[in-house]
């Protein structure tokens, strides 16, 4: 932290304390009740001494003399705001920063300047109380800042990481961010690259052109009920690092994953960018909005971990301009919500999973082709919708699309099927354009409404209802031959 900042920030602080209480008052309350306590002072075998801020690595401004790795450190409220600086390396056993309460703060800056790193190393679990502040500080033309442990964090003050230079900030210990937290990404990337957790119950916040970046396959973050991620800047996941929406709120950009897997609650709110493989569990929010978006040179290809995902939210297959395809694999997706499928470029949008469009949930394909390619079922008891120029395609012979009593279909574009894929009219709706049929089976319960073009070999089934146009087309070199299945056809409505 420069000069500059240290003074107006002890400024602030000194502002704060006279806010507080008349300074007569707080020299009574000082008197009768000693300054708070470190949050775990007892265990303190190395503790700050020194009137002020100071190096970490002059021997005088400890009780015991430098930090050593069986040291548990205490940097306690001594009545005013200091700043202790750790240049190059540190260890200790454990690390309490700060009291549970108290105007004034104490800040450990973690200051690489040019020529040098800064990092701290601990091995038992460490507090930052609510009254600390631990700052990664890599300043221009600087080395990296990084704290490093296999222990947890316990962060109930601020956790603030900057970067002036193009270095990075290394966040390497497993860290608890409680509920008067706030980890804060002001400037440059903090990254966590190992196999840490970062576990969010307070306030996570990315300023704008900052990065929080998980790069470790086992790298994870929770965010839990009550916590909050503002994202003005980028979190990105790559690696098969993995995200858990447990209830919390995440605003302004998406997290972007790479890979990894999506675990959601469906109490949070927020978006969500998967790109290459990943994977989803849970239930997508009301509030959220999940986005598998096919890059230039990526694909986006989800399948669901535990077999169901339920959508109360919104999922979006996006294949961009350029970019490859996007899609669900491998499971059943139970859709409560909007399943929008987009395609900009030439690319393909793939349903390859059985889907079940609840009553008053909506499938709709906005533009492109959606392509129900494998021996799935989707069955319709809400509103499945094609726009005008867009497609929804079911080509596996094994494919089948069941519109029930109740639903519809609004079919301003295309929906084909080839190869033998079926269609059960089991009440529903269908309006706009006929679906187009090449072989396969029509099912017909006769009490839904709409047409139906067949090409080709198909094959009817039960009864044409009073609503309903079945159309038996010869176009250039495809015949059209219908045969009746047992025990036979109806029609009560126009062939």
């Amino acid at each position: 932290m420069s000069a500059v900042r240290w003074i107006a920030w002890n400024a602030r602080s000194v502002r704060r304390r006279s806010s507080a209480c008349v300074l007569v008052l707080c020299g009574a309350i000082a008197i009768l009740l000693g300054s708070a306590p470190a949050a775990s002072a007892a265990s303190c075998t190395d503790t700050w001494t020194a009137a002020g801020s100071g190096s970490w690595n002059d021997v005088g401004n400890w009780s015991a003399g430098v930090p050593t790795s069986t040291s548990d450190v205490c940097i306690p409220d001594i009545g005013k705001s200091y700043m202790v600086t750790l240049t190059d390396g540190a260890t200790a056993k454990s690390l309490t920063l700060g009291a549970t309460s108290g105007a004034a703060t104490q800040v450990l800056d973690l200051l690489a300047p040019p020529g040098h790193n800064a990092t701290l190393a601990f091995t038992a679990d460490s507090t930052i109380a609510q009254t600390g502040e631990l700052v990664f500080d890599s300043q221009a033309g600087g080395g990296f800042t990084q704290v490093s442990s296999s222990a947890t964090l316990t962060n109930n003050g601020t956790i603030t990481a900057q970067v002036g230079g193009s270095n990075v900030n290394y966040l390497d210990a497993n860290l608890h961010n409680a509920a008067s937290g706030t980890l804060h990404v002001t400037s440059g990337e903090l990254r966590q690259d190992t196999a840490t957790a970062t576990t969010n119950d307070g306030a996570l916040i990315v300023d704008a052109s900052s990065q929080f970046t998980l790069t470790s396959g086992s790298a994870a973050v929770a965010n839990d009920t009550g916590a909050t991620v503002t994202n003005n800047g980028a979190i990105t996941l790559t690696s098969g690092a993995s995200w858990s929406q447990l209830g919390g709120g995440e605003s302004a950009n998406p997290v972007t994953m790479f890979g990894g897997t999506l675990t959601d609650h469906g109490a949070g709110s927020g978006g969500f960018t998967l790109i290459d493989n990943t994977a989803i569990s849970g239930t997508i929010g009301a509030n959220e909005t999940v986005d598998l978006t096919g890059t230039p040179g990526h694909n986006a290809s989800a399948t669901f971990a535990a077999g169901i995902v339920t959508n109360n939210g919104t999922l979006i297959l996006d294949t961009r301009s350029g970019g490859g395809y996007a899609a669900l694999t491998n499971g059943t997706l139970n859709n409560n919500g909007t399943l929008t499928a987009q395609a900009e470029g030439s690319n393909i949008d793939y349903l390859e999973v059985t889907l079940n469009n609840a009553h008053g949930a909506h499938l709709h394909i906005t533009s492109g082709n959606l392509r129900q390619d494998t021996a799935t079922t989707t069955t319709n008891d809400g509103a499945v919708i094609v726009d005008a120029s867009s497609q929804f395609t079911l080509t596996s012979g094994s494919a089948l699309l069941a519109n029930d009593t109740g639903a519809t279909v609004a079919n301003s574009g295309a929906i084909t099927l080839t190869s033998g894929a079926s269609w059960t009219q089991a009440g529903g709706a269908e309006t706009g354009s006929p679906v187009t049929m090449f072989s396969g089976t029509l099912t017909d319960s006769g009490t839904g409404s709409g047409g139906f073009t067949l090409i080709d070999n198909p094959a009817i089934s039960g009864t044409i209802g009073p609503s309903e146009t079945v159309e038996l087309a010869g176009t250039p070199g495809h015949n059209a031959t219908a045969t009746l299945h047992a025990p036979s056809v109806t029609n009560n409505g126009t062939l």
